[in-house]
């Protein structure tokens, strides 16, 4: 994605962040009529990938590809990609999704995905959640490089997943507490009252 196409793609992807919003508020009719939000794709490295758009042929993924834990792979495709280019890997699922997810912090306008990742956390299997815990906390920590949020509503949906995720007894003791340690860091930032989250991992 060249920097010439972002500004389209950041407005696409402001437009999906919206979207999510507003489907949330409709989340209570959709458990009347027995309807379920799609899954998110499976973010396991050795899962299938689907759909396939074909970004793993590209130079610069197949270079995070083969060096996942290279922290300079993975700021050279966030750099070259972006929020929005990365969250088309994030949906295909497999190894793409996954060191998607992992450069996700390394993108300047990464809090564009905030809303995106908080409705794959409250889908997520125990298994990957952890993964989605630490890429939201990763964008948390990035040092503010504009005077307005990119994206308040996607950072507060965040803060409420991570805040279910923390009383959610289907997780992990360890998963639930890293939950609550993001939410109450996002909430050191923005005036999100985190007394609601769980004491129980205090020491």
């Amino acid at each position: 994605m060249t920097r010439a196409t972002r500004p389209r793609a950041l407005f696409v992807l402001c437009c999906i962040s919206a979207l999510v919003v507003v489907a949330a508020g409709c989340k209570s009719e959709a458990k009347q009529t027995g309807a379920a939000a799609p899954p998110p794709a499976n973010l396991a490295p050795d899962a299938a990938v689907t759909p396939d758009s074909g970004v793993a042929e590209r130079p610069n993924w197949k270079a995070a590809l083969a060096n996942p834990d290279d922290a300079l792979e993975l700021a050279r495709l966030a750099e070259s990609e972006g929020a929005a280019g990365l969250m088309v890997g994030l949906e295909e699922g497999g190894a793409t999704g996954n060191v998607a997810m992992l450069a996700l912090p390394y993108a300047d306008d990464a809090e564009y995905a905030m809303g995106r990742l908080a409705e794959i956390l409250e889908a997520s299997p125990p298994e990957t959640a952890s993964l989605v815990i630490d890429a939201i906390e990763g964008i948390t920590l990035r040092p503010v490089t504009q005077t307005e949020p990119r994206d308040p509503l996607g950072v507060h949906r965040a803060f409420d997943a991570l805040s279910r995720a923390a009383a959610n007894k289907e997780l992990t003791a360890a998963v639930r507490a890293r939950a609550v340690s993001v939410a109450r860091l996002i909430a050191s930032q923005r005036p999100y009252d985190p007394r609601g989250l769980p004491t129980e991992f205090d020491r």
